[in-house]
């Protein structure tokens, strides 16, 4: 079962990323991933761009 969030997130990409990750985890792995598995293993991002990752996530950055 996913983990509940105490805050919604700030914009729409940090919602669809979360729902992204929370779906392609429960599809192919069956558990959930957390962000730096998911950022690593699927998306390819090396350890010290984890943290870009997750801000993403928490909608504190966009993407340019």
């Amino acid at each position: 079962m996913p983990k509940r969030r105490t805050a919604k997130p700030k914009t729409l990409l940090a919602q669809r990323l979360i729902e992204i990750r929370e779906r392609y985890s429960a599809l192919t792995r069956g558990r959930e991933m957390d962000q730096k598995e998911y950022a690593m293993d699927i998306l390819g991002y090396a350890e010290e761009q984890v943290e870009t990752y997750r801000r993403y996530e928490r909608g504190d950055v966009q993407p340019s």
